[in-house]
């Protein structure tokens, strides 16, 4: 592979450590939702939903390797940011499809609650402030900090929204953001001192987080001694929990006492706590200040957001593991159409890039 560098904040920056990751991430993403696929025909998915639902995410993750296989390191510089941004679109419209495709032909939710589910407006939205912020605006961010402000609001976000509505979504797509932290470490030995305390925070967080919910009388138990509702998938589509497979393992069962989407945020204010719900809150405000007031200061420019992200990233590979190796049986390893597998794989590579070209 070519030897040619860039200088991205003073730093060198090698064809091979910007290519590297976008090559190994999608092959990895493939072999996994092969897996995946397999695992999910066992579960009664349809298998040409399944095989289909991954080629079209496979094909995704194939075009961006030949795209970035073929251009400069320059121009991949340039342009990620607009990748990124066409990758956000894709992400978000797959949330939306996904809830029409799923609540509009099951008839269980009707169409615009689920909507109201699915497609928050900060979800609406966020696609074309980042193109503006990094393509339009007047004040464009210098290089190295693109995507880091529009992200921060994202994580902060999903605090507020993600987090609360669902808790604990499925784990089909973890795997990737496993492979993420690997290759994270091994291509960028500069961010290996920041990533790795918050990885040992994001597990800190993740086991404690476990624990209560996992615990007698915690919220994946009692959800999962309610049978007899139907079930909802998460806010980004994160793998569609299997309504018919009652005595399945591999599954969690959520209540909806009514198509309103006020009722079911009530329900589960009811099920985790009013305190519950306010900790979420202020984690998500938090993490939004926090993220803004570290990129106000240029000489420390994304570094704390990148320890947030890859602290996300730690947590979710943990539910991976635990997955796997039948710690929570709770957790779904099946994926549907239009799933956390495709619009992980293009958040993920989309991130990677933005953690690799933010290096000092």
């Amino acid at each position: 592979m070519s030897s040619e560098t860039i200088t991205n904040n003073d730093s060198p920056l090698t064809k091979r450590q910007v290519l590297a990751p976008h090559i190994v991430v999608p092959l990895l993403a493939g072999l996994f939702s092969c897996l995946a696929v397999v695992n999910a025909t066992r579960l009664d998915e349809s298998i040409f939903r399944s095989v289909m639902g991954y080629g079209v995410w496979f094909l995704i993750g194939a075009a961006l390797v030949v795209i970035f296989s073929t251009v400069s390191t320059d121009d991949l510089i340039r342009y990620s940011p607009l990748v990124g941004g066409l990758g956000l679109i894709v992400l978000y419209s797959s949330v939306l499809i996904g809830g029409l495709f799923y609540f509009g032909t099951r008839g269980t939710i009707g169409i615009l609650p689920s909507l109201g589910i699915f497609a928050a407006p900060w979800e609406l939205l966020m696609p074309v402030y980042l193109l503006w912020l990094v393509r339009f605006s007047p004040t464009r961010v210098s290089r190295g900090m693109i995507g880091w402000k529009p992200f921060a609001m994202f994580i902060g976000m999903a605090g507020i929204w993600w987090i609360p509505l669902i808790i604990i979504p499925t784990v089909s797509g973890f795997i990737y953001y496993f492979v993420l932290f690997l290759i994270l470490c091994w291509f960028d030995s500069v961010e290996r001192s920041k990533v790795l305390p918050a990885s040992l925070v994001g597990l800190l967080v993740a086991g404690l987080s476990f624990y209560w919910m996992s615990s007698p009388g915690g919220y994946l138990s009692t959800m999962i001694s309610h049978t007899e509702h139907d079930l909802f998938a998460t806010s980004f589509g994160n793998g569609r929990l299997l309504g018919n497979a009652a005595n399945n393992a591999y599954q969690i069962k959520f209540i909806l006492p009514s198509l309103d989407s006020f009722t079911v945020f009530l329900s589960i204010v009811e099920r985790i706590g009013l305190l519950g719900i306010l900790l979420f809150l202020g984690l998500g405000l938090l993490t939004i200040a926090w993220g803004y007031y570290k990129l106000s200061n240029k000489d420390d420019a994304g570094g704390l957001v990148s320890q947030l992200f890859v602290s996300y990233f730690i947590f979710r590979s943990v539910l991976f593991l635990c997955a796997v190796t039948g710690m929570f049986p709770c957790l779904d390893l099946s994926a549907p159409l239009l799933n956390a597998s495709g619009s992980d794989l293009v958040a993920a590579m989309f991130m990677l890039m933005v953690i690799t070209h933010s290096r000092k």
